[in-house]
């Protein structure tokens, strides 16, 4: 029986230390997309892939363009309010996910834009 006590006891006491140990801090997106700046775009195409389309930048530059459909399904939830079911909608659309990467006459990347259009 001591050796039961013995393993539960430390098996909390393991729980208790991890669960109250710090946790790494995430980046946000905004200061991952920062560490591309100044990368040459071949780095950039080789880690995230062919982009979409390409525009000129009206600067001896071009905008290479990352572009991804989505659809989101709606949801419906019933509520009853003096005997009567009525019926709430929320969600549902559809649009793009984009990112956007300024790229200067040498090839290297000066700005990212990202978001929904």
């Amino acid at each position: 029986m001591k050796a039961l006590e013995k393993t539960l006891i430390s098996t909390l006491l393991l729980f208790v230390v991890y669960s109250c140990a710090p946790t790494t801090p995430r980046m946000t997106t905004k200061e991952i997309m920062q560490t591309w700046i100044g990368s040459h775009q071949s780095e950039l195409i080789r880690q995230w892939g062919a982009y979409t389309r390409t525009i000129d930048d009206g600067a001896g530059g071009k905008i290479l363009i990352w572009e991804e459909h989505f659809t989101k399904s709606s949801t419906t939830t019933p509520f009853t309010l003096f005997g009567t079911t009525y019926y709430s909608h929320s969600g549902g659309g559809s649009g793009v996910r984009y990112r956007d990467v300024f790229i200067n006459k040498d090839g290297v990347i000066t700005n990212i834009k990202w978001g929904k259009r």
